[in-house]
């Protein structure tokens, strides 16, 4: 037979009071630094070759010792290469076709956008301490092919673009 006491609904709220999925910063929609080419979406990064504009968005809980967190992109290019990046200190400087939004610090593994420009990323709490705040972005290829199938730049004349910034305190 289970039961529940106060002590239960203490529990609870105390592990719910500390569930910590950051916030996004860095947009590049005109709100900030301007876009080289094109400005995206509100809330996003700079438009891509595809007119999409990637979201990077956090989820889960920040929690060194039971990390549930995760990095979420959406409105990538599809098929893309790309990388999860971190770093410590926020950077906010015209890169390829984006914003770089991190001084990067450290990259995850490579990895592959899905057919919508998704991607996802997991076990970051490996790398940080409680207490630590750490910034994230996405960096993937924005390549247009020419006729024959070779990669070329874009009007905008980057080969990558970038995500949003991620920003999140580890506890």
């Amino acid at each position: 037979m289970l039961s529940a006491s106060a002590d239960d609904d203490k529990i609870a709220w105390y592990e719910n009071a500390f569930i910590n999925a950051g916030s996004a910063y860095c947009y590049g929609d005109g709100t900030g630094l301007a876009c080289p080419c094109t400005n995206g979406d509100p809330g996003a990064g700079c438009s891509n070759s595809v007119g999409t504009s990637a979201r990077l968005e956090g989820s889960g809980s920040a929690r060194t010792t039971a990390d549930s967190f995760t990095l979420s992109v959406t409105g990538a290019r599809p098929g893309a290469f790309g990388l999860f990046v971190q770093g410590d200190v926020q950077a906010n400087a015209v890169f390829g076709n984006g914003i770089r939004c991190v001084d990067i610090l450290l990259r995850g593994p490579v990895v592959i956008t899905d057919g919508t420009g998704a991607a996802t990323r997991t076990g970051l709490g490996a790398n940080a301490f409680a207490g630590q705040t750490r910034q994230y972005q996405f960096i993937y290829r924005d390549l247009v092919l020419d006729s024959n199938g070779a990669p070329t730049a874009d009007s905008c004349g980057g080969l990558f673009n970038h995500s949003n910034g991620w920003t999140v305190t580890w506890f």
